[in-house]
């Protein structure tokens, strides 16, 4: 019988190894799964920190927004001490929907404006003032050429004709 019980105690033995090997190996995958699952959720929060960091970006389209771009502009343009008549032209695009996700919907609304004549020191003080007035309009252009017919004083700056394109993002469907 000391045989027979020798080779239950090996086969015991045996086949708790092998389970404790299988059961090693399911740890390890399971193991693995945890570290990309986690991973992949510390870069959704992030993105989520950095969103939410930046509200800015976005703004929720609200009944409080009343004024025009054109009358925002005016402001700007006289805080910067610009005469009206600098403003050449206003061209406000059509809103363009980026994304729409079951009640919200995120649009870009753009417009271009024509600044001349204008120095680079006043059109710096501009874009100065506009960033600070209107955060959410981005400068997305600027095309800078010579204004042929308009004169200078001699040694002053010259004079420019410049095409700014502004965009904003804002969001529709979300309550602010």
């Amino acid at each position: 019988m000391r045989l027979s019980l020798a080779a239950l105690w090996v086969g015991t033995v045996v086949l708790c190894a092998g389970l404790i090997g299988w059961s090693l190996s399911a740890f390890k995958a399971s193991r693995a799964r945890s570290t990309t699952e986690q991973s992949a959720y510390i870069q959704a929060a992030t993105k989520i920190a950095q969103v939410e960091a930046a509200p800015s970006l976005l703004r929720v389209d609200s009944a409080s927004e009343r004024t025009t771009l054109a009358s925002r502009i005016a402001d700007a343009m006289a805080q910067t001490g610009l005469p009206h008549s600098t403003l050449e032209g206003l061209s406000p695009e059509s809103e363009r929907v980026i994304t729409a996700q079951s009640d919200v919907t995120v649009v870009r609304t753009g417009a271009t404006l024509t600044l001349s004549p204008i120095t680079l020191t006043e059109l710096g003080r501009f874009l100065a003032t506009w960033r600070v007035e209107e955060p959410r309009w981005t400068v997305a252009s600027i095309d800078i050429t010579p204004n042929r017919r308009a004169t200078t004083d001699r040694g002053g700056d010259l004079p420019l004709r410049v095409i700014v394109t502004i965009e904003s993002i804002r969001v529709r469907g979300e309550s602010p």
